[in-house]
């Protein structure tokens, strides 16, 4: 549940508390709070603090895929995720034009994550990760080229880190940056689509840093609000990194029914 208090005409106060219950992990609250103070009808300013809670999923505790020599085990006995985050930030918009910068702070006990199994480096397994932080700079900026068109850039710096063994945490980039182009007919019965570029450098994987670019592609035709096709194409230009299990161009197709 969660409350909004008008403290003046510019400044608001958020106060919220999610109440869970996990068959394996019992009954707990989840609360958070959030400050925005508008400076005028373009700047405004946001903060918030609060608690998080994830317990482990059915998949990250019993999972078996072998896919392309590379297997993936879940772990039952995995334990929940608790964390304390913290996150503070500016966002203006004027006409065609938004853009907001942030900055992030996240601490997290038995962050789940997963892990090369000792002896095989193709063989991994789901972990939890005893004390980790996750902090850093978030940046997006777009603009409305036509009413049906927006063009988007983002960029994310992220300094992770394993407080319980000094090191830095695996499977992220320090560095993300997408620019993107994007299509919505807002029409019942219509089409949207994105096109974007995604680059990652210094993407921390089996102790070494990797940097690439990748091109991808959606698209979604609707039918109302129920029915909803999708068909998209990764890494158009068919890049391969064997390292990481980038094994060149991949496609999906799926069907959404809502009700």
């Amino acid at each position: 549940m969660s409350d909004t208090w008008h403290m003046n005409s510019r400044l608001t106060f958020l106060p919220s508390v999610r109440l869970e219950r996990d068959s394996s992990f019992g009954f707990l609250g989840v609360p958070a709070a959030g400050l925005s103070y508008r400076f005028n009808d373009r700047m405004t300013w946001k903060t918030s603090y609060g608690k998080g809670f994830r317990a482990p999923s059915i998949s990250e505790r019993y999972i078996h895929l072998d896919h392309m020599g590379v297997t993936v085990d879940g772990n039952p006995d995995l334990k929940a995720e608790t964390s304390r985050s913290f996150d503070t930030g500016l966002e203006w918009k004027h006409g065609k034009t938004a853009w907001t910068i942030s900055w992030f702070d996240q601490k997290v006990k038995n962050l789940i994550d997963y892990e090369e199994m000792a002896g095989s480096s193709m063989e991994y397994r789901y972990v939890n990760r005893k004390q980790a932080e996750l902090k850093g700079l978030e940046g997006e900026i777009s603009y409305a080229l036509l009413p049906r068109w927006t063009v988007r850039g983002t960029y994310t710096y992220l300094d992770g880190r394993d407080r319980s063994e000094n090191t830095r945490l695996p499977n992220r980039s320090r560095h993300t940056a997408m620019l993107s182009l994007s299509y919505d007919s807002k029409a019942p019965y219509g089409l949207s689509g994105m096109i974007w570029s995604a680059f990652k450098r210094d993407f921390y994987f089996d102790d070494r840093n990797y940097t690439w670019n990748e091109v991808n592609l959606s698209l979604q035709k609707h039918w109302g609000e129920k029915f909803t096709a999708s068909f998209g194409l990764y890494n158009l230009l068919d890049k391969k990194i064997d390292a990481l299990y980038i094994h060149g161009r991949s496609w999906f197709a799926g069907m959404e029914m809502k009700w």
